[in-house]
């Protein structure tokens, strides 16, 4: 059996039909290589490609924003494969006016200065933090996005580009000479026109009313002609503001008070620091750096240089000034511990890079003088002593309900005058 199968391998009919199975293999392979690097790009702009990973992100992008807004709706539109296709085609053709928008731009010679790139984000609402830039916010907001700070600044830049030329395009106007004609016909057109005036005060003279109709009229609308409800009020007012004017503060009082809660008033000590930013885990890249510090380069101009901190790097580094419990916790635990202004740090790691930080100034904790903060400690020792005795008040108060018909006893316990009001209705009721 064996032999029978060796000498069949060796016929020439075998090896021929071998043949033209290996070629179809190697012609297929061919192919689909072929026909899988054409199915790489989604559109072709001139000389430019629209990856179809790109196009496929883009499309994601798209999809998750509509989601956003239109909800279950939206989801129930996907279910329609001829809108889905008709949704991925408009994708598809932004991406291709964008190209060609950038094309024509380029053409003539529009351009983006990283400078305004720089000012752009410095200024952007989303990475700011009291209206101050924030590199936290502006970090963790790329993360997010999937953005890295070169491929942000890229896709920025692209936009602007494109704005630049659509904004330049809308912008200009001209007139038509048959518009300007139509626009002056319509100025210097006149009108002739009578009119007639009916007099309402003259008919109203003339008018005759029977007594029968003024009756009618009285019986169809009793609104019109009705009192509303009205009654005579008898009240106390007890305010913890009117309780307040009435507390007296001795000196006494307001040093222990100071003296109890002096933090209160005592600002937290302040550090000015700069630094130099090496985002991510390249650390070879920061020791880089730390070793030209070290050799003596300039603080600031390696900041300027090489920080990668967008917000501080054209200050030299600068973060102005900074308390305890406002940065990453290792920053502020290594910028606390440095001793003598000028000094720096060696590689600092948090969750934004690798940071070398150098003091520039120190302010000790102070407390405000006594006299500074005097009125202050009186209203909120005022403040105390009336709120106490506006519930104590209110407890005296209850405590009269066993005389109803009569508010002498509460007005006695409280030590407040009985008011009267005359007739009054829900709509000229005094405001308390």
């Amino acid at each position: 059996m064996m032999e029978r199968i060796r000498e069949g391998v060796n016929s020439i009919a075998v090896k021929i039909i071998l043949g033209l199975i290996i070629l179809s293999f190697v012609f297929a392979g061919v192919g689909s290589y072929i026909a899988g690097g054409i199915g790489n790009t989604a559109a072709k702009v001139g000389n430019v490609e629209i990856g179809r990973g790109e196009f496929e992100q883009a499309y994601q992008n798209e999809r998750n924003r509509m989601q956003s807004q239109l909800g279950d709706y939206f989801s129930t539109l996907l279910g329609d494969p001829s809108y889905v296709a008709s949704f991925r085609k408009s994708v598809l053709d932004r991406m291709i006016n964008d190209v060609l928008l950038e094309q024509h731009a380029e053409s003539l010679g529009l351009r983006i200065s990283d400078a305004q790139i720089r000012q752009m984000i410095l200024e952007m609402p989303q990475f700011q933090n009291d209206g101050k830039f924030d590199q936290d916010i502006y970090q963790a907001t790329l993360r997010r996005a999937g953005f890295s700070a070169d491929s942000f600044a890229e896709y920025l830049r692209r936009d602007l580009v494109r704005n630049q030329l659509l904004t330049a395009l809308q912008g200009s106007e001209f007139t038509l000479p048959s518009e300007i004609e139509l626009q002056s016909k319509l100025l210097t057109q006149t009108r002739d026109i009578k009119t007639l005036t009916l007099s309402l005060a003259d008919f109203s003279k003339k008018a005759q009313i029977t007594d029968e109709e003024i009756q009618k009229y009285y019986e169809e609308n009793p609104g019109q002609f009705t009192r509303p409800e009205q009654v005579k009020v008898a009240y106390i007012e007890l305010s913890a503001q009117a309780l307040k004017d009435q507390v007296k503060v001795t000196d006494d009082e307001i040093q222990k008070y100071y003296d109890e809660h002096l933090d209160k008033y005592s600002t937290s000590e302040q550090r000015e620091v700069s630094h130099i930013l090496v985002q991510g885990d390249d650390e070879a890249k920061a020791q880089a750096i730390l070793d030209e510090l070290n050799a003596g380069a300039d603080f600031a101009t390696l900041a300027k240089e090489k920080s990668e901190d967008i917000g501080s790097s054209e200050e030299g580094g600068s973060l102005g000034w900074i308390e305890r419990d406002v940065m990453d916790p290792a920053f502020e635990e290594a910028a606390f511990a440095l001793k003598n202004v000028g000094d720096t740090t060696g590689l600092v790691k948090s969750d934004f890079g690798y940071h070398i930080i150098k003091l520039d100034a120190i302010k000790a904790s102070e407390s405000k003088p006594l006299a500074e903060v005097k009125d202050e400690i009186i209203a909120e020792l005022k403040d105390q002593v009336a709120v106490d005795e506006f519930y104590n008040l209110q407890t005296t108060r209850e405590g009269c309900f066993r005389y109803p018909d009569s508010l002498d006893d509460a007005a006695k316990a409280v030590n407040q005058k009985v008011v009267t009001t005359d007739f009054i209705s829900q709509v000229d009721a005094p405001e308390i």
